[in-house]
């Protein structure tokens, strides 16, 4: 399930607009820029990104196909060209926030799309401790418990 879960997510995230018809991250400086994808491109991505990748998926009990628990690790990355640190934290917060926000309201279109019923957290924020400095890159990993439709 891992696979059509972030299928989609990356399809939410990249067609969501809210009331005001404002798009998710658009509040971030490079908006423009933005770009998100299933797999990571390694030195090939260009800044700021968003990349989603596989990190588990386990089952309650292994003789129901129609539910489980499934990780997936959301990296943000961000390049804002500044002298100052600061700013690529102030970017990447952002973009952290806004998908907060998303894990809110995402559940419901999965429900309608592709009658799986879920609950989705945000289990953990992690940093990359500035080691690839101008780039910061945080990880967000998500928790989606899922239970598919029978019918």
């Amino acid at each position: 399930m891992w696979l059509p879960l972030s299928q989609h997510l990356l399809n939410y995230i990249t067609t969501y607009t809210d009331k005001q018809g404002k798009h998710v991250f658009e509040e971030i400086s490079d908006y423009s820029l933005f770009t998100a994808r299933i797999g990571s491109l390694g030195d090939a991505r260009t800044y700021p990104c968003m990349e989603i990748l596989f990190d588990n998926e386990t089952k309650d009990d292994p003789q129901k196909e129609n539910e489980g628990i499934t990780s997936l690790w959301l990296d943000f990355y961000t390049n804002t060209g500044s002298d100052s640190p600061e700013d690529n934290y102030i970017q990447a917060y952002q973009m952290v926030n806004d998908l907060a926000k998303l894990t809110l309201v995402w559940p419901r279109k999965l429900v309608i799309d592709e009658k799986i019923a879920s609950s989705v957290a945000i289990t953990g924020v992690l940093s990359d401790g500035d080691t690839a400095r101008p780039v910061f890159q945080i990880r967000v990993v998500l928790e989606i418990h899922w239970k598919k439709s029978r019918i």
